[in-house]
């Protein structure tokens, strides 16, 4: 933690657009640096991975980019320029200026240089936690808003992430007897696990597996297929069909309401991405074609919730199988994101990858 804001270097090497995603999907941004003091911070971050050999190089993604007006180097999150000052950060010779160099990253020196957006780097997400959002309430170092109103769990999810938020993980008693302190006494509340109907068992919706558990007597069911989990009134959980109406509590770290999220026309919005199904066959190659020629990609997918999301909505159409932006084309059986990112969440069916 650095001031109001905590910082975290991903090892993974993704792209710009991966880094600032997988950042968003944390809660956060690219790391956005306004002082010194701030940069010393974020370079003493990347030289402790650096030496430790926890990350491959020696630069990682921040998060300023020329993109939309070459020359105007602004912050992705905030739209903002480069405070006066900062630019003795930038290492001799850079900016470069050269077409197609208009993102940033920072090296262990603490320099900044101007580089290809569709490289592969690690990165730097900051996470402000100054505040909640407006309708959320602080515990720890998390913000809460207890919804009033019934819905399905993929309702519930939309309405946590329309906040950059998502639906609440318990890892300890203190988390769940907050929660029963502050919710309504007489309703059941979806809270962020579930059983993916496969060997896994229970997983937090962002992929993580659970280690702590205050299941009700028989509860889980030992098969019960693909369903998720309610808090009852006395803070203890149940199985529940993802269908059902509940209420729900949302949890995010402490930052500002995002900005208005808006998609393409013929593309649905969920959380920071926008999704068109094209039910037209086609192989592989062509589908990648297809999102290119419209400025988007295949489909990755991160985490639970993104999969729950895409496994409902694809129910609105007629096809059954959709291509994924997933490959081992660099190294057989090592499956990787086409746009840069290590497969970290999986959902394969059983018997799958075939190798």
């Amino acid at each position: 933690r650095h001031v109001s804001s905590c910082y975290k270097l991903f090892s993974v090497l993704a792209d710009i657009n991966g880094a600032i995603d997988s950042c968003a999907i944390e809660g956060g941004s690219l790391a956005k640096i306004d002082s010194l003091a701030e940069n010393e911070f974020v370079q003493s971050l990347l030289q402790v991975s650096v030496h430790s050999g926890i990350i491959l190089g020696d630069s990682a993604w921040i998060g300023l980019s020329d993109m939309n007006e070459q020359d105007s180097w602004r912050w992705t999150d905030t739209d903002e320029r480069v405070k006066y000052g900062l630019s003795l950060m930038w290492a001799s010779g850079q900016p470069g200026a050269r077409n197609g160099e208009n993102c940033v990253d920072i090296n262990v020196k603490g320099e900044w240089s101007d580089v290809g957006c569709h490289l592969g780097r690690p990165y730097v997400c900051e996470v402000h936690i100054e505040q909640c959002p407006q309708g959320y309430e602080p515990h720890m170092d998390q913000c809460y808003k207890f919804a009033s109103s019934g819905m399905n769990v993929y309702d519930a999810m939309t309405d946590c992430a329309s906040s950059g938020a998502h639906l609440a993980t318990v890892h300890n008693v203190i988390e769940n007897s907050y929660i029963v302190s502050k919710r309504d006494s007489k309703k059941d509340v979806w809270i962020g696990l579930i059983d993916s109907g496969d060997k896994m068992g229970f997983k937090w919706l962002n992929g993580e597996s659970s280690t702590y558990f205050n299941w009700a007597a028989d509860e889980p069911p030992t098969e019960s297929g693909q369903t998720c989990t309610v808090m009852d009134t006395m803070g203890e959980w149940k199985h529940e069909s993802c269908e059902a109406k509940n209420f729900a509590v949302c949890q995010g770290s402490g930052k500002s309401i995002p900005k208005p999220f808006r998609c393409p026309v013929g593309y649905n919005h969920f959380v920071n991405a926008c999704y068109r199904v094209d039910p037209t066959p086609t192989n592989h190659t062509e589908a990648e074609k297809i999102c290119e020629d419209e400025g988007a990609n295949l489909v990755y997918i991160y985490n639970g919730y993104e999969n729950m999301y895409l496994q409902e909505y694809l129910k609105l159409t007629t096809a059954t199988e959709f291509w994924l932006g997933l490959t081992d084309f660099t190294l057989k059986g090592m499956f990787s994101w086409t746009r840069g990112g290590k497969l970290k969440y999986k959902n394969w069916a059983e018997a799958e990858p075939r190798l």
